[in-house]
């Protein structure tokens, strides 16, 4: 991901500087809150049953996914029920390069491809991706939904009030990997009827289960992630965003804004310090995989299956370990510390800006683009108003990625859970609407649906956000100069500090002065700019 992040970031420094020569970015820039525009609050209700299949001849480019995969059994059933054929482009991420240097710009691109924002407005603002925030009106499934969820003009809004990208919108209680499952079975034979509730009590069970398990088993260890990547300090790691919120309010250790409208690194904080000084304790237990670094993640996981261990993040021992044949891991709630006595958890975002671009160009053939607005619409159909409904199927947004309820997977609202028929087909990785999903599989994800559910979701809070924020072009690149030495040195910190290979109490001032010498004070003045700008 990091190969094809620098690689369209050298495409679009190219590509940038011809949008540049036609726009002035920074001119246009206008950071005032994004408002709701006229088309979404006059745009009809459609009876989508009524409306779909579309009646034309047109057919669209369309460029799914960033693996190359082109028509999939989901390809065919959309252009079934909405009536629009597709020319699925068989591209892989160079060819989607290379193609966006020649400006040859697909009718729509289906993300998730890793544009950061600021790239998606350099396109959009340079006159090559269409501005769909003039043409919501005609697409009354997507206005609905930024009705109900008036954030997304926040996420997907753009200087002037542009809407570049659409939104994919959704959130499953199995997304998230900041998690722990811990085992009943042997909780249960070390006296214990709950899991522990403190980072101190996480702490001496981890030890007290080494202890009492290893004696039989010279396999254990009793704390298992699954594998390296679980280790670095970013946001998205898991290790990281399961404890940081345990020693203080803040949430995220990248990027965020403290409980005083201040923006401020979390990795730069007293809060972090106390992280660092228990994954240590973690790190120097005896009771925690020290490879982690080096270990294939398969490795890791069979460790977790084959029951070797108490406490996992990745995944579990499953049903088929155990003789009775019963899955015996729960998932832990959020533990407090001396530090914040408040549980916490970080919950994936339900809106990301990621959803689609489209061509500008579209906009040259008003039928064309009626098509293309109508058929990237139907993406947003909900379970309420589907695409396809008879007796026993529906088709509606989410069928993009599950298939034909009825046919392809049934749900059950009442009980809350979902299961697949066995006939799913390979189809694009993710639906650009599937709602704020809390139905239980069931499946080897059953446990990590009902535990995040149960013990995860009364204590979630909602992150900064100031990752869809769009910096003046001047911000941006005095950002990406900073950013990327930066994450580098604060990564290298993070392993260093944990295991002991420098020590935290005479080297944190050194960390922080160092951050302050790289940039970070600048960093953080950009972002506090855009946020006082958005918030004021």
């Amino acid at each position: 991901m990091k190969k094809l992040f620098a690689l369209l970031l050298a495409v679009l420094m190219v590509f940038g500087m011809c949008a540049c020569a036609e726009t002035d970015i920074d001119d246009d820039y206008d950071n005032t809150p994004p408002s709701i525009p006229d088309g979404v609050i006059n745009a009809p209700d459609r009876v989508n049953v009524d409306f779909y299949p579309l009646d034309t001849d047109i057919t669209l480019r369309v460029l799914f996914n960033e693996d190359g995969k082109g028509d999939t059994d989901a390809s065919d059933l959309w252009e079934r029920v909405t009536g629009v054929k597709v020319e699925n482009l068989k591209w892989n991420n160079q060819q989607m390069l290379n193609a966006l240097a020649a400006s040859d710009i697909p009718d729509a691109i289906v993300m998730p491809w890793e544009f950061e924002k600021n790239m998606v407005y350099e396109f959009g603002v340079g006159g090559k991706f269409l501005d769909f925030s003039k043409y919501l009106e005609k697409m009354p499934n997507l206005s609905a939904l930024i009705r109900e969820y008036p954030e997304i003009m926040d996420v997907c809004g753009y200087p002037g009030g542009a809407m570049y990208s659409l939104p994919k919108v959704g959130w499953s209680n199995t997304y998230q990997s900041n998690l722990l499952y811990i085992r009943e079975d042997l909780l249960e034979k070390m006296g214990m009827t709950e899991a522990p509730q403190t980072t101190d009590a996480f702490l001496q069970f981890i030890k007290d289960a080494q202890a009492k398990f290893s004696k039989e088993d010279p396999e254990f260890v009793a704390f298992m992630p699954q594998q390296s990547t679980y280790m670095n300090w970013t946001g998205n790691n898991t290790i990281a965003s399961t404890f940081f919120p345990s020693f203080g309010p803040l949430i995220e250790t990248g990027l965020t804004v403290n409980a005083d409208d201040e923006v401020v690194l979390g990795a730069a904080t007293e809060q972090y310090r106390y992280y660092l000084e228990f994954m240590h304790d973690i790190w120097t237990s005896g009771a925690f995989e020290t490879e982690v670094y080096t270990m294939d993640s398969s490795a890791g996981r069979a460790t977790i299956q084959n029951g070797h261990c108490v406490v996992s993040i990745g995944t579990h021992a499953p049903k088929t370990y155990f003789p009775d044949g019963k899955e015996h891991a729960v998932v832990m709630a959020p533990l407090t510390s001396r530090y914040q006595g408040t549980k916490q958890w970080m919950k994936t975002p339900l809106i990301n800006y990621r959803g689609c671009v489209a061509s500008a160009a579209v906009a040259e053939d008003p039928e064309k683009l009626e098509v293309l607005l109508a058929w990237l619409d139907s993406f947003y159909a909900t379970e309420d108003n589907p695409l396809y409904k008879d007796d026993k199927t529906m088709v509606y947004g989410y069928s993009i990625t599950k298939g034909v309820v009825g046919e392809h997977w049934n749900f059950d609202t009442e009980a809350g859970t979902w299961e697949s028929t066995g006939k799913e087909f390979s189809n694009y990785s993710d639906a650009l609407y599937s709602g704020n999903n809390i139905l239980i599989p069931l499946t080897s994800l059953t446990v990590k649906g009902t535990g995040t559910n149960e013990n995860l979701l009364p204590y979630a809070k909602p992150v900064s956000g100031l990752n869809n924020a769009v910096l003046k072009e001047d911000d941006q690149d005095t950002f990406n100069d900073l950013w990327a030495d930066l994450e580098k040195f604060i990564s290298t910190k993070h392993a260093e500090f944990i295991t002991g290979r420098e020590d935290l109490e005479t080297g944190w001032d050194a960390y922080l002065n160092e951050l302050n010498r790289m940039g970070l004070e600048e960093v953080l003045e950009i972002y506090q700019r855009v946020y006082n700008g958005t918030n004021s």
